[in-house]
């Protein structure tokens, strides 16, 4: 009796195509550029706490790229607090 492997995922399409699983494909692809018009007023939505979903919709771009732009966001602020030191009395 020949033993077989239960994999729920592949990295290889060959080893995908055995398993009957078929590839995803969108039916057209449109790649566009985000202006920074748009960036603009993303920037300005995520100041005011809402949901990234909802600036999805309002600026017309998809979640994944919004998500990777406010990852890139987050990693270039810096971590450091700079604190000054104020007079005794005020």
């Amino acid at each position: 009796m020949q033993r077989l492997r239960q994999t729920s995922w592949c990295a290889f399409p060959s080893a995908a195509k055995r398993r009957g699983v078929a590839p995803q494909f969108v039916e057209n692809p449109q790649h566009k550029v985000i202006s920074d018009e748009t960036k603009g007023l993303i920037d300005q939505l995520l100041l005011e706490k809402i949901p990234l979903a909802g600036i999805a919709r309002v600026a017309e771009v998809s979640e994944p790229w919004l998500q990777g732009y406010v990852n890139e966001k987050y990693a270039s602020v810096p971590r450091e607090v700079t604190v000054s030191a104020k007079k005794k009395g005020d």
